[in-house]
Order: structure tokens, then sequence, then C-alpha cells
């Protein structure tokens, strides 16, 4: 079985929790094992139970930015995902990892403009360093 992890900074009500949750769902269906991390703690009541309906598993990080990548990291050793998925600005906290954990398969929905999702030079070259050496594939659903 195929055990997916979807990562998303939190999950309230919009167009990119919306999307992860209907594809957990669709994958769920199709014999895959679905996780879903958030990055904090706002979680929007309707999401969780469709979430817990689909025997989904959510994932909530607690605390600061070094202990949530710690966490992170002790997740992805322990449960040994075939695939990560990432959406929105969070590729920006877990592109090292894929550094570390090679054999995952790594992707990153883009739900906005590139250029608007991140505007800071930095990451944003990070971002096409990582996605042109084919180690994140990015994947577009806006224009």
């Amino acid at each position: 079985m195929t055990k997916v992890l979807q990562v998303l900074p939190s999950l309230t009500v919009g167009g990119a929790e919306k999307f992860t949750i209907d594809l957990s769902v669709y994958l769920s269906a199709n014999n895959m094992k679905v996780d879903i991390l958030v990055f904090n703690d706002l979680v929007d009541d309707s999401l969780k139970s469709v979430i817990v309906k689909n025997n989904i598993k959510l994932i909530r990080l607690k605390g600061n930015f070094f202990s949530k990548s710690i966490l992170f990291f002790w997740l992805l050793l322990r449960n040994n995902y075939d695939i990560v998925h990432s959406h929105l600005y969070i590729i920006d906290v877990t592109n090292f990892f894929k550094l570390m954990f090679y054999k995952v398969r790594w992707f990153n929905t883009i739900h906005n403009d590139a250029f608007e999702e991140q505007r800071h030079v930095f990451l944003r070259r990070l971002r096409a360093l990582f996605y042109s050496n084919f180690l994140i594939t990015p994947v577009a659903i806006s224009k």
C-alpha cells in the first residue's frame, strides 16, 4: 500500500485546503494510506469531519519552528512515506528534508501565481533549484 503525506500550513477553509482534502479522499478510496500534516493548530471543523469520515489521519505539529522541524523529520523517519506532497508556502520549510529522504517522491502544488506565492528572492530561487534538478516535482493548478 502506498503511503502519502499531505503537508499544509493549516486546514482553514480555502481553495488549497479543499483541493488537498478532495485529493486525499480520492487517494484513500483508491487503496492508499493518506496522512495530512498541518504546521499549526488552525483546523476547520467541517474539513476535520471529512478527514475523520474517510479514515485519513490528521497530524498537527505544535511548538516553535525548531521543534516542528524535528517532529517533521521524526515523522518522515518513522512512517516511511512513499510520497510527500506539500502545498502553498510550506515547501519553504520542507524542501531541505528532501535531501535526507531521497527515495521519497516529493511534489509541491502551486495554488497561486508562483511569483505571488513566494516574493522572497532567495526562497524563490531555492524552489527553482529543487524544481530544476528534479528533486521536487512542481504541480500547477492555476494559470
